[in-house]
């Protein structure tokens, strides 16, 4: 079993069967390709639709749902249940927010297969780094959320989206150097851990909104064993961000100078807000990624996959470990449980046995990030204040937290 290869198969090349095609064109193809062909998105959105053959009705609807996994799926698995941890080499060009990348080819074993998609990494978030919806309301409700926690009327979105940015681009100098320093690189498919129908739970999880496909990012190729990314974080972290982290932190703590005169003026009467926004506070990677704290990181990261093997080469739950992104449980799939334990290390919730090491680390001591953490949860100390107060403008409406329907 591996990741499911993008590719299209004209329809008379599916079945010489009229009434077959016949479905297939009126059910399955989207029009969008010439020549009646079928794209190995539309098989996959077709059979969700239909729960991948649970809701299933008559004779020719079987023998398409047939056809469409032998031709697409016949070595992939379409349910966590047919997974065996195996997956697919990828060659990317650019990664962008942290949690996006773009993929230019996909290599089947000899065969490189040449396709360009957004490739969005499951299971996890970074905050918002290019201009977005998502990054207007995060700016709208935050700035918001320290007028009435401050009883201010002052328009903050300028500065908090400087901010929220900042921390943005920091995760996407992760990826990029990620990319950049991998010899090789795969994608690992997901499953649906967070749905309330039993025949979807454990579904396969391939393509998700604006047409992006849905995967793990995974360090060196299909068959890796060891683990590459200890010598990632002991080695090129430090080194990247010592170069390009300082760089950023000095051209936005220089752009946050043009805010100063608002700023200073909260030093002595509002403190705490001065703490938040100013650029003198603004987090720098060069110290939080150093060298010495990075050779710690490392350290904490072979701990940690010792006790969850799961972990090893995934950079989803690397990121979080290392506190720069967030566990996504919103859209929980199979591996969120291991993301959140590597958030617990990264915010200092989680010691191991026998080491020091209850200590926060990453971005978690930026209260701006700590505000971006998708969680409301009352019980939990470490829940974003701005969740709480703007829950459903924050979460669009959706549960951030579903339980888990494999424990249904």
């Amino acid at each position: 079993m591996t990741f499911p290869i993008p590719r299209s198969i004209p329809i008379t090349v599916l079945s010489n069967n009229h009434n077959v095609q016949g479905y297939l064109r009126s059910k399955v193809d989207s029009g969008k390709r010439p020549n009646g062909r079928i794209h190995l998105f539309e098989a996959f959105l077709f059979l969700k639709s239909i729960r991948f053959g649970k809701s299933a009705s008559g004779e020719t609807e079987q023998r398409v749902i047939q056809l469409l996994r032998q031709s697409f799926f016949s070595n992939a698995p379409l349910h966590e249940s047919q997974f065996k941890g195996d997956r697919i080499e990828v060659r990317l060009t650019s990664c962008g927010d942290g949690d996006t990348c773009k993929i230019s080819h996909f290599r089947d074993g000899s065969d490189v297969i040449p396709f360009s998609i957004a490739l969005r990494l499951s299971g996890i978030d970074t905050p918002e780094s290019n201009p977005s919806g998502k990054l207007d309301n995060i700016v709208k409700y935050t700035s918001l959320y320290l007028n009435r926690t401050y009883r201010m009327r002052d328009d903050l979105r300028p500065i908090v989206r400087e901010r929220v940015q900042y921390t943005g681009k920091i995760a996407g100098l992760i990826a990029e150097a990620f990319r950049q320093n991998s010899k090789r690189i795969s994608i690992a498919p997901t499953f649906v851990r967070s749905t309330e129908d039993p025949a979807m739970c454990g579904s396969l999880d391939l393509l998700g909104k604006y047409g992006r496909l849905i995967g793990r990012l995974m360090s060196g190729g299909p068959n890796q064993k060891e683990d590459l990314l200890v010598g990632f974080i002991k080695d090129v972290l430090p080194d990247i961000m010592a170069k390009q982290g300082k760089e950023l932190h000095e051209e936005f703590k220089s752009r946050g100078k043009q805010y100063e005169g608002r700023i200073d003026k909260w030093k002595h009467s509002k403190p705490e807000l001065w703490k938040t926004l100013s650029p003198e506070t603004l987090p720098d990677p060069s110290k939080i990624y150093s060298k010495e704290n990075c050779e710690i990181l490392a350290k904490k990261w072979v701990i940690f996959c010792k006790l969850y093997p799961e972990a090893k080469n995934d950079f989803q739950t690397m990121i979080t470990f290392i506190g720069a992104g967030f566990p996504y449980p919103k859209y929980r799939m199979n591996l969120t449980d291991i993301d959140l334990k590597a958030e617990a290390v990264a915010m200092g919730a989680i010691k191991f046995p026998g080491q020091h090491l209850l200590m926060s680390h990453g971005m978690n001591s930026d209260i701006i990030y700590q505000y971006m953490r998708p969680n409301a949860d009352p019980k939990d100390p470490f829940a974003s204040p701005v969740f709480r107060m703007f829950l459903h403008q924050m979460s669009g409406g959706r549960d951030l937290n579903p339980p888990d329907c494999k424990d249904k």
